[in-house]
Order: C-alpha cells, then structure tokens, then sequence
C-alpha cells in the first residue's frame, strides 16, 4: 500500500492481518480472476509490484511463471505476511522492499535498475494518492521500471458513488469523508471481512476519470480496461453481479510501455 508518509504506514500495519483475508469477499473474487486473466503467461518475467502489501498478486504472477519479483510497500506488517506466506509455499522468488512509491522509487531503492522489468504491477496505488502531483508521481514510477514493450496491469476506484459501493453488495462499502483539493474524493471504506476492517482511501478526479494524457506523455499506452463480463465469477451468476456490469465501481486495467524506435 501507499499513501503519504507515517500515517499511511500506521493506517496498514493496524488493518495487516485483517486485510490478508479480504479474498473471501465477492469483490476479490473478481478482482483476482481480473488480474490472472491480464498475466497470461509470465514465464521468466522480472516483476516489480508497487504498493504490493502481502503479494497477493505476486503470487498469481509467480503462478504464470514469473522468475523474480520486488515488492515495494510502506507497510512493514504487510510485508511480514508476505514473507510468511512464501516461506510457507517454500518459495524464494520475491524480494521485499520499504518505500514509499510516490516520490522517485531510485532515492529510496537505488538498487533497483530503471527499465528492467517485464511487468509492472500497479493493483490500487493511485486511490492513496491525494493531489494531482502524487498522482503524476506515481505514473513516473511505473514508466521508470518497465523496459520498452514492457506491461502493465493495474487496479483503480472509478465510481465511489457507484451503487454497489454504497450497500456493500460485493463486500466493501464506501462512506464519503470529504472533496478533496484535487477534485477527488477522501472515502472510508468498510470491508465484511470477519472481523470487518477499515480503512481511508483518497483518489484524484484524473484517476477517478482513467484520464490518459499524463501516462501517455510518460511512454505508458495502450491503456484498456478489462470487461468483466467475460470473467468465470460473472458468468456464474449474471444477475449478483448485474449491478457491477451496469454501474462499474472499480477496473482492472492493462498497458504497455512504448517499444524504443
């Protein structure tokens, strides 16, 4: 996860253990076969997943094949569930690393190399993003790390407002807190995890809007989202998730970094 500073440290390693179970809700269901769906086949990848918390979704590409992947997160706990995780799964193929991703990863990570992976995981970080310029900041991370023809899958809030965030139907619910300076909005979100947890999330009007200009200017194109009535989840039972196809609250989405001419 990220945010900025401190308080986003404190905000997740409080809601850690909580948050590692949040796959049982019908969201991630769907959000997960999302992500799979957009991996493909990742034989021999190097994999950089920004804001990864527990690797969640690095253990799906390390299933698609992936040989090596750096995590990077604020949240110490997080990460500590990660590494616990795959020291059970007997694995060895991700390396943990603290830093914030909004400011430029190479203060922090210098060893990390610039345009030398083949997949870069973004699943959420844009909604812990409060001002236009943290926003940018983070778009400049994901360009910095891919090679040319590299891809990119990532994950964003597009309607807070959206019905199903406000009853809660898919297992997470959202509660305006405020309007924010960069047109956004500042939410609460509940999850029905059991025990239920809580956390505050903060999105830009560019990210709410999936605006391409900035990425685009970065050298990240081809920007898609994914339809999710062709995932298994949705066309189990059309009609729970009738809501979500008419009113969209959330995207996965795919890009690429553009080939050297």
């Amino acid at each position: 996860m990220t945010s900025n500073g401190a308080t986003a440290q404190e905000q997740y390693d409080v809601i850690a253990k909580q948050y590692a179970t949040r796959g049982s809700i019908p969201h991630s269901k769907l959000e997960f076969e999302l992500c799979k769906r957009a991996l493909g086949d990742c034989t021999g990848y190097r994999v950089l997943d920004l804001a990864g918390g527990t690797g969640v979704h690095s253990t799906f590409a390390i299933e698609a094949g992936a040989s090596h992947i750096d995590v990077v997160d604020i949240s110490d706990k997080m990460m500590h569930i990660g590494v616990d995780i795959e020291r059970q799964a007997g694995r060895d193929i991700i390396r943990w690393h603290k830093a914030d991703i909004i400011p430029p990863l190479k203060k922090a990570l210098p060893d990390l190399a610039h345009e030398s992976y083949d997949l870069v995981l973004a699943m959420w970080p844009w909604d812990y993003a409060g001002t236009f310029q943290e926003y940018v900041g983070i778009w400049r991370n994901v360009a910095a790390y891919l090679k040319p023809g590299g891809r990119l899958i990532g994950s964003r809030i597009v309607n807070p407002w959206g019905s199903a965030l406000q009853t809660g139907k898919y297992g997470a619910k959202c509660e305006l807190i405020q309007q924010t300076e960069a047109k956004g909005v500042k939410v609460l979100v509940t999850v029905d995890t059991e025990p239920p947890f809580r956390f505050e999330s903060v999105a830009t009007e560019a990210s709410l809007r999936g605006e391409t200009y900035v990425p685009n200017k970065l050298g990240i194109v081809e920007l898609c989202n994914l339809p999710i009535e062709e995932t298994a989840t949705v066309k189990a039972d059309p009609d729970f998730w009738k809501d979500c196809m008419e009113d969209p609250y959330f995207a996965v989405f795919t890009g690429k970094k553009k080939s050297q001419s």
